[in-house]
């Protein structure tokens, strides 16, 4: 069993939060590689009343085995008035191969080193000109209607600014696992000491929500949804949550996950920063959450021990809002 890193003090997230002024004016990199539409000078799509311009933003770092999958998934939406942009964080692998493949079809994509997801996410936010923002990472995908969803909910519910939906789970062999259900409204008590149920890669955001708190927090690697979202919520944004469908899907993650560890350090410091009891907080997040997790890890370590985790969840699958 791993030891959980206990020094704390090493994770900051009291940093500025960027803007889109800080990207706009980051010189390129010199290794970086671009495509799409936007580079061949062909006809920019642009909102229109009745039609506003979704940007959907995908990051990626070699993952060439799932990327394809998503790709698809946004180029095959109903709704059209789409801009589709890849942010890669220089791939090794054959993603480039599957850029190319797409190029006439994505409306910019770009591949150069980077500082982590959050400053890949904030490219992308920072590039994109449509009046909603989607972000769904490499492996996930969407239902054909997700975007005409997301459109039709926007334009009759004007007051909205955030919006998201359950989110289906899939294991490695793409059978279903079960749909995770999202909070139906939220409060303040959704967000004390872990993220609330709200999917990321279910989540639609308005563009002037990031133009007026600013983007993903650099210094966060792996809880950066977290810290935004209460961010947003605690300034008084509205979210909508859009019962009774699923917009996306994403596959399960195996146990183990190396890097959870240092997320529950991370929405431990976000928690707190935000004023949740401290002492709650750790016991919660660094003793209860993380010995779950190695229990399960050490479960998960033969067919038997995946059957009982997945009975489990299906036992308490009502007291969690799941449904399977």
């Amino acid at each position: 069993m791993k030891k959980l890193p206990i020094n704390l003090k090493n994770i900051k997230i009291d940093m500025p939060i960027p803007t889109i002024e800080d990207y706009l004016n980051r010189p390129a990199h010199p290794d970086r590689k671009e495509g799409g539409i936007r580079v061949s000078g062909k006809l920019y799509k642009a909102s229109a009343s009745n039609k506003p311009l979704i940007s959907i933003i995908t990051v990626v770092f070699n993952g060439a085995k799932t990327l394809e999958k998503t790709i698809l998934s946004v180029l095959g939406q109903t709704y059209e008035n789409i801009e589709y942009i890849v942010i890669d964080g220089a791939s090794t692998d054959r993603t480039l191969d599957i850029l190319y493949k797409y190029n006439e079809n994505i409306f910019y994509w770009i591949s150069e080193p980077d500082e982590g997801i959050s400053d890949a996410f904030n490219k992308g936010i920072s590039i994109a000109e449509g009046d909603i923002i989607g972000i769904l990472n490499a492996g996930d995908w969407y239902e054909k209607q997700t975007v005409s969803i997301i459109v039709e909910y926007s334009l009759s519910n004007p007051n909205y600014n955030m919006f998201y939906s359950d989110i289906m789970m899939f294991n490695e062999h793409e059978n279903i696992a079960y749909t995770r259900k999202a909070n139906k409204k939220l409060n303040l008590d959704c967000f004390k000491y872990k993220m609330p149920k709200i999917p990321h890669p279910t989540v639609f955001t308005k563009r002037k929500v990031y133009e007026e708190i600013g983007y993903f927090n650099l210094q966060l690697k792996f809880a950066m949804d977290y810290e935004l979202l209460r961010r947003a919520y605690t300034k008084g944004y509205n979210f909508l949550c859009i019962n009774h469908t699923h917009l996306a899907n994403m596959t399960v993650e195996g146990a183990s996950n190396s890097n959870y560890g240092r997320t529950l350090n991370e929405v431990y410091k976000i928690s707190t920063n935000y004023g949740d009891n401290q002492l709650i907080s750790f016991i919660y997040n660094r003793v209860f959450r993380y010995f779950r997790f190695q229990l399960r890890t050490v479960i998960e370590r033969n067919s038997l021990g995946i059957m009982l985790v997945k009975y489990y969840r299906i036992f308490t699958s009502k007291m969690r809002g799941w449904e399977y």
